[in-house]
């Protein structure tokens, strides 16, 4: 193992210990895509042109993706439901196109708008999720400007796998979204994703999106390194998210796959896997619930399995009708 790869697994372990907190969807990464101009920038004042447009005055710290002057004005659309607004608290990274339907005699120009996606105006401070931001946004750019895609995969896996929230996440999903990249992740950084994902306990939607991206790319393993994560994480989210990830690697075979799991798994471990049998939504784990539920009657775990299958025969099982046709 080469010094890189050592320091990499060695970040991957502190990472899992370290408690992680749920955040919410970002989509930075749409927005410097979309951006013609993405800078750092802080706020300088802003003024009402009239009742309909607000206008705020940027000072231009460091342009990553375009040509900024040295101030810019982004304009914001007054009493218009959602219209995107860029915060004035300290500095942030600007994700920008033209407004040119702002611009008039009266109003001069030119003008900038933000680019609408969640989460594309970060805040840029002195904290280490600020740097991972940064990261990221200078990968991206760098992307389009002709990186290497080893390099871009090599670039977002390491984000991936010790960055903070929200640059991880948007990492992660960076990598799902273009197979050409995943190709590139090497087998080694491939099984460091899956412990990230097995190991991961405080924020499920990582565990979940780490587990995703593993399957995505072809582990072969990675539907029984995630059962073994059940013992340590009954979430509801997981064990459903655990039968989807299954039924992409194995369709129809997910059932034998998930089947030496549940015949070991009591208590709590086992409705989870139940529940992921039923998040498959395959004719073979259908068949196994009906069977188990005719052997062992109505339970809330086989229930919620059935319903997690979501075909009309299973919700019928579960949820049978009168004759009149109105439920029982």
């Amino acid at each position: 193992m080469s010094d890189r790869q050592l320091a990499r697994m060695l970040a991957l372990l502190a990472a899992a210990l370290a408690p992680c907190t749920p955040i919410a969807a970002q989509k930075l990464r749409f927005g410097v895509a979309d951006a013609s101009l993405v800078v750092i920038a802080e706020s300088s004042g802003s003024k009402a042109l009239d009742e309909h447009l607000v206008l705020h005055e940027f000072r231009v710290i460091e342009t990553l993706k375009g040509a900024a002057e040295e101030t810019l004005t982004v304009i914001e659309h007054a009493h218009v439901a959602d219209a995107p607004a860029p915060q004035r608290d300290g500095r942030r990274l600007l994700c920008l196109v033209p407004d040119r339907r702002a611009a008039t005699p009266k109003s001069g120009g030119p003008f900038w708008r933000m680019t609408g996606y969640a989460g594309d105006n970060p805040p840029i401070d002195t904290s280490p999720a600020s740097d991972d931001v940064l990261r990221l946004a200078r990968t991206l750019v760098d992307a389009e400007r002709g990186l290497d895609q080893a390099e871009l995969a090599d670039r977002l896996v390491t984000l991936a796998l010790s960055g903070r929230a929200p640059a991880q996440r948007e990492a992660i999903e960076s990598l799902r979204e273009r197979e050409a990249l995943r190709r590139r992740i090497p087998r080694i950084e491939l099984d460091a994703l899956l412990a990230r994902a097995v190991a991961e306990t405080g924020d499920v939607e990582l565990k979940i999106a780490l587990g995703s991206l593993c399957a995505e790319a072809g582990m072969r393993n990675t539907v029984e390194a995630l059962c073994s994560a059940l013992t340590h994480c009954q979430d509801e989210r997981f064990a459903k998210a655990l039968g989807r990830i299954a039924a992409h690697a194995h369709g129809e075979r997910a059932t034998a796959v998930l089947n030496p799991f549940l015949q070991q798994a009591r208590g709590a471990t086992r409705d989870a896997l139940l529940l992921a049998l039923g998040a498959t939504a395959t004719d073979s784990a259908l068949a196994q619930l009906i069977q188990l539920r005719e052997r062992q009657g109505a339970q809330p775990a086989i229930d919620a399995a059935l319903r997690a299958h979501g075909s009309q025969r299973a919700l019928e099982i579960v949820e049978p009708k009168r004759k009149d046709g109105g439920p029982r």
